[in-house]
């Protein structure tokens, strides 16, 4: 559980100002300051601020004109990852979980489920898509 000094680092990457300011205001709609927000509206720009720092989540619009649309085509751009173990050029790798917001659900518990996909893509092979079920189990939905 987040702390009250501790918050989510979600880097969004949006090119519309109206639905970046709707995340912006639905995240903010918390109590607490559970969430701290970066907002960028290119994928070159989300990059460099990946390279830069660490985020907990990102939030992808792929209909920004650079995203081109989804992990080939992120794995074909043969971005340099010096650093990974597993491959010489970035891939991406996503647990995905959703949620109505309701009270008896608290944020934990969707970070919670997504934390379990993205740890499944990654035991699994890595450049995969893990979608968490309510039922606490994944399902790569891309492979």
């Amino acid at each position: 559980m987040l702390t009250r000094h501790q918050c989510l680092k979600i880097l969004l990457v949006e090119d519309d100002l109206a639905d970046a300011t709707l995340i912006e205001d639905l995240l903010g709609s918390f109590s607490e300051s559970l969430f701290c927000l970066q907002t960028v509206k290119c994928l070159e720009r989300g990059l460099a601020c990946l390279e830069a720092e660490k985020f907990d989540a990102i939030l992808l619009d792929l209909s920004v004109s650079d995203c081109l649309g989804g992990r080939e085509d992120i794995a074909s751009l043969k971005l340099p990852h010096a650093r990974s173990p597993i491959d010489s050029f970035l891939t991406l790798s996503c647990g995905i979980a959703t949620a109505i917001p309701s009270p008896q659900e608290s944020p934990d518990t969707l970070i919670r489920r997504a934390d379990s996909a993205l740890f499944q893509a990654k035991t699994e092979g890595k450049n995969r898509i893990f979608h968490a079920s309510s039922k606490s189990e994944s399902a790569s939905i891309l492979m």
